[in-house]
């Protein structure tokens, strides 16, 4: 860009002012949170035009690649048109510029690739009158947009923005020229330097700061330089809800978390999502706003933590949140099923005082009704005390029960009056899983059919409720 020398430009400049404007721009949100971050932006500045003459500048290699045919294009803004008009040559792939009046303007342009990418082209032109010694009030090159807090101060310094200016006049301070309805308060100079303002964010919408200069050419007439800045005034994401109920998992069990019952973010940004298991115990996947959570296999009985984070990314403070879980490991306590001549059940000691329960295992503990509602539909059964002082479980649909337990995991709850709380991870197993380890047996040996000798054997490895076991297992050998 060609420049003035320093004594030129003092002598040239006569009277120059300040225009500071601000516009709030349009914003739309949505349910499933707003996409409301800056697109990809490519900065440059033009060659300078002279006046009546019109000005051609290659389009980036990056806007237009790599099928020109496909490429769509959109002014989105021009911010002082009466220095230079835009358009697009595509098939040259040129932008071409028409001078009206020296000075200097900033222009936007929207590129949208075949593809569906967006690259924005903001870009300075400036137009120069040969017979004035080319003197103009020029902008520097473009900056990044920027996010801004609410509540935060911004400081805007006109001499990072222009240059070939004489800052030693005597600049008005521009109160008249401010617009309402903006998202920032209290804009003022800074230290009495009338060319360094400060503003305070107070409203979380979308905001331009519109800059302008002005100074006088040697024939008294006005020249200007006009630059504008986008702002994005933020609130950060903040945790609503506490993670306050405990995530239950046995080893390679699964659970699905919605996240946005958790976090929220009051621009309705949309929000990014990590999570991380403390002692690695636990995979964290996340697919939008829901996270998948998975247990090891190899995972030992215990409390892990969840750390999770929601993001903006526009800037903001993140918002953190603690999920416990507790992995319980499972005690195979009988099998499945209806067997002739079994009472099929389990029985166990009480560990506690209170009501106890055998309900589906949950990854949240029932409360004391749902457990209640779980016995009265038979899908769960409430301990009976024995003379002993133990607890017995009904499997099967003895004793009047509607309905039998099928193989699967399942919670032993106790109710103390107050609260439910896990007693223990329990788990059924299935009339095919036991022929499966019969068959295994009975090829150890060498036999392709198992016998009463793999009935025994298979009884020794097994713990609790021999007698039961021993009932099923000789009621599937005579099948």
């Amino acid at each position: 860009m060609k420049r003035a020398s320093r004594h030129v430009r003092n002598l040239l400049i006569g009277c120059l002012g300040i225009v500071l404007l601000l516009s709030a721009l349009p914003t739309s949100t949505s349910a499933a949170g707003l996409n409301n971050r800056y697109p990809t932006k490519v900065f440059e500045v033009f060659t300078d035009v002279a006046m009546n003459q019109e000005g051609r500048q290659k389009i980036k290699a990056e806007l237009i690649q790599p099928s020109v045919t496909n490429v769509t294009y959109q002014e989105v803004v021009n911010i002082d048109p009466a220095i230079a008009e835009v358009k697009v040559d595509l098939p040259n792939e040129e932008y071409v510029v028409t001078p009206h009046s020296p000075g200097s303007t900033t222009v936007e342009f929207k590129w949208t690739q075949g593809d569906g990418t967006v690259l924005h082209h903001k870009f300075v032109v400036a137009v120069v009158d040969p017979s004035q010694g080319n003197i103009i009030p020029r902008i520097r090159e473009p900056e990044q947009e920027s996010y801004v807090q609410l509540g935060s101060s911004e400081i805007n310094d006109f001499q990072y923005i222009f240059e070939n200016v004489d800052w030693r006049s005597n600049l008005p301070v521009p109160y008249n020229e401010l617009r309402s309805g903006n998202g920032f308060n209290n804009i003022t100079p800074v230290n009495q330097k009338r060319y360094i303002f400060s503003a305070v964010a107070q409203n979380a919408v979308d905001t331009r700061w519109v800059f302008k200069v002005t100074i006088k050419d040697t024939n008294g007439k006005d020249i200007s330089a006009t630059y504008y800045k986008d702002y994005k005034i933020n609130q950060s994401p903040s945790l609503k809800n506490n993670f306050d109920r405990t995530v239950h998992l046995m080893p390679g069990g699964e659970a699905s978390i919605v996240l946005s019952r958790y976090f929220e973010d009051l621009d309705n940004d949309e929000l990014f999502y990590t999570a991380v298991s403390a002692n690695g115990l636990v995979s964290c996947e996340i697919n939008g706003d829901n996270l998948l959570l998975r247990a090891r296999a190899d995972s030992a009985e215990g409390i892990e933590k969840i750390t999770i984070t929601a993001d903006d990314q526009r800037q903001g403070i993140p918002a953190h949140g603690t999920l416990s879980m507790y992995i319980s490991k499972p005690r195979e306590v009988g099998i499945a099923g209806t067997y002739p001549e079994v009472d099929n059940g389990f029985e166990v000691m009480p560990a506690g005082s209170g009501e106890y329960y055998m309900a589906p295992f949950e990854q949240y503990l029932p409360s004391y009704a749902e457990l209640e509602q779980k016995v009265a539909s038979g899908n769960a059964r409430k301990g009976e005390l024995t003379s002993g002082g133990s607890l017995t479980f009904i499997i099967d649909q003895q004793k009047g029960q509607s309905k039998g337990f099928d193989e699967g995991q399942y919670g032993l709850y106790l109710f103390d009056g107050t609260t439910v709380t896990l007693e223990r991870a329990i788990e059924l197993s299935g009339k095919e899983k036991v022929i499966r380890e019969l068959k295994e047996l009975a090829a150890a040996r060498g036999e392709s059919s198992y016998q009463i000798v793999d009935a025994q054997q298979w009884l020794f490895t097994k713990g609790d409720n021999n007698f039961v076991r021993a009932k099923i297992v000789m009621a599937i050998l005579a099948e």
